[in-house]
Formats: structure tokens, sequence, C-alpha cells
């Protein structure tokens, strides 16, 4: 990420089969951190479950629902 450039995409080469192509390089990264992608308990660590999480930051944090929607790019 040190390289990346403002308004650039952090990670170009995953446009296209984006989903495909990022569920693969989050499994490499998990896998080379040692972390499990599915837990004892049957749950994944995937990208939704990496915004679930974010989304409860920003409400465990006092965010304003209206600006977590906004950081969340969700639909209003």
């Amino acid at each position: 990420m040190a390289t990346c450039k403002p308004g650039k995409r952090a990670f170009p080469y995953l446009v296209g089969s984006w989903p495909e192509k990022a569920s693969v390089m989050l499994k490499r990264n998990l896998e080379a951190a040692g972390i499990p992608y599915q837990d004892k308990a049957g749950r994944f660590l995937d990208f939704h479950s990496l915004r679930h999480t974010f989304g409860t930051n920003l409400a465990r944090a006092g965010v304003a629902p209206k600006v977590a929607q906004e950081l969340m790019r969700t639909a209003a």
C-alpha cells in the first residue's frame, strides 16, 4: 500500500473477475498468516465477514448511521 497513489486502485489486477481473484488472494494471505479460512465453529473469514466487522466497529465507535452508510458505500 505504500506505493499506492491517491485516486488509483489499490489492487488494479483484481478488475474483471474481481470476486474470484479477491477470494483467492484473501485465502492465500490468511494461509500465509496462519489464520484459518474457516474456524472450528464453522464460520468463514471472507469479504462479507470483513464488511460486517467494519460496520460493527463503526457502530461501536459511535459513528452516525448515515456516515457509516457512506463509509460502507451502501445505498441510502
